[in-house]
């Protein structure tokens, strides 16, 4: 005789998830996807992946200043922008 199927349980992510949320408020984890996607799609990946862990790795809730102030970061890096300003900056010294 079978049993009869029990109520599924509640899925939890677990204290990593509860941190990850803590910081990164799901307003702030749509603006990024939504910034990400305007940007060329080659970039898309190395940009998600260095916001991402910039702002993750300060383990303090992601506000929009800092979330803005860390994308235009990340794509002057990732488009080389911050490289040739260090350079002009060496040949005018």
């Amino acid at each position: 005789m079978r049993r009869a199927p029990s109520a599924p349980r509640e899925f939890l992510f677990g204290p990593e998830r509860d941190a990850y949320d803590a910081i990164w408020p799901p307003a702030l984890r749509r603006k990024l996807a939504l910034m990400v996607m305007e940007q060329p799609r080659q970039l898309r990946q190395n940009l998600l992946r260095v916001v991402e862990a910039t702002l993750t790795a300060r383990r303090e809730t992601v506000e929009e200043a800092s979330l803005q102030a860390a994308f235009a970061e990340a794509v002057d890096d990732l488009t080389g922008v911050t490289r040739r300003r260090q350079l002009a900056a060496r040949r005018a010294s």
